[in-house]
């Protein structure tokens, strides 16, 4: 009996040990988290197992320095310099027409006169082979027609009237020869052609 209690003792007694040993431990680890939490953690010392005071080093380990940053990033770059806007007039002058003048119509062409046709008709001339009367016609100062009214001379070669107003218009007047062997009678016709020019 007495062994079995003290068998049961020693077990007990190792046990509580133990567990004295794993609560110790378990309690420091406890209390070295708290205090590593609040900045110092204890160790026992030799002295009786009480912590000795360690050196705080919260200030490092709470207040990390800080670290160095890139110059070239941190540098401030020179700001932009804004372009100058092209400054744009307020308004554009207005365009300026030129003064209009009132239409007015083109003068009308003058209007186209007609010749001036004018006739004249002479005396009646008499000569030793007959009698001769002329009218004279001008178109814008210019004989243009010679017209025999009496013409009654005799002996003279034939076609002789003929050549006789042809010559008038040519010459413009009776400042033509005669025609050989009707001497007498161109005589008469010119007289008569003067007679007539003599009325314009």
């Amino acid at each position: 009996m007495r062994s079995t209690t003290k068998s049961i003792l020693t077990v007990v007694s190792v046990g509580l040990i133990a567990a004295s040993y794993k609560f110790g431990i378990e309690s420091y680890a406890a209390q070295n988290g708290q205090l590593s939490s609040l900045g110092g953690a204890t160790v026992p010392t030799e002295n009786g197992g009480n912590p000795a005071p360690q050196p705080d080093t919260s200030g490092a380990t709470n207040n990390p320095a800080p670290t160095p940053t890139d110059t070239k990033s941190s540098a401030t770059t020179p700001a932009a310099t804004p372009k100058p806007k092209a400054t744009k007039p307020s308004s554009k002058p207005a365009a300026t027409q030129p003064a209009t003048t009132p239409a007015t119509d083109p003068a009308p062409p003058p209007p186209v006169s007609s010749p001036a046709v004018v006739t004249k008709t002479g005396g009646a001339i008499r000569y030793n082979f007959g009698t001769y009367q002329v009218s004279v016609t001008k178109t814008d100062g210019s004989i243009t027609a010679v017209n025999l009214i009496q013409s009654g001379y005799t002996r003279v070669p034939q076609g002789t009237n003929n050549w006789l107003v042809q010559s008038a218009i040519a010459s413009q007047g009776s400042s033509f020869g005669n025609i050989s062997r009707a001497t007498y009678t161109t005589m008469a016709f010119k007289d008569a052609l003067d007679s007539a020019l003599a009325k314009f």
